[in-house]
């Protein structure tokens, strides 16, 4: 799964969820190149998962307050 360097990714809602998952022996991988804002009135989620592959971040992501200074939760993980 690919989100490309010109790609862009926006939840107004404040919810992105970015999962790849292995088929048989194949290996899952993630690449994350474009712009994930996820931001929100209370701050926004992010998560990034694959099911024992490899997750590639060189983009941005966004999980932002729009009501105060407290951010939101970004995951990357498996």
């Amino acid at each position: 799964m690919s989100n490309a360097k010109e790609g862009v990714i926006v939840s107004e809602g404040g919810q992105v969820l970015l999962r790849a998952q292995a088929v048989n022996q194949a290996v899952a991988s993630l690449l994350q190149s474009g712009k994930i804002d996820a931001s929100a009135g209370q701050g926004g989620e992010v998560s990034l998962l694959t099911d024992g592959g490899l997750i590639k971040v060189d983009g941005s992501i966004l999980a932002n307050s729009t009501q105060d200074d407290k951010g939101g939760d970004i995951v990357i993980g498996r």
